[in-house]
């Protein structure tokens, strides 16, 4: 954990950042959740092997909808 960590903390920093062997950027959380949030939220994943695409409604508590897509990425552009 005291090495994830320590890498982590490398990957953060603008002086450290390029050799860091977990590449991180900063996020800044505006506000925190507080369960009355409605709108639409995408969410793009792109792993090795697939890229999810979720599309999350957030509707009036408790309601959520979710759409979501799995597209396989071709072993030629891996």
């Amino acid at each position: 954990m005291q090495l994830l960590e320590q890498e982590m903390e490398a990957g953060l920093s603008p002086a450290t950042h390029k050799n860091a062997d977990i590449k991180m950027f900063p996020t800044y959380v505006r506000n925190i959740a507080d369960g009355s949030e409605v709108g639409q939220v995408l969410a793009l994943d792109l792993g090795g092997t697939n890229f999810r695409v979720l599309l999350v409604t957030l509707l009036p508590q408790p309601k959520i909808d979710l759409k979501s897509k799995i597209f396989v990425i071709p072993q030629s552009i891996m």
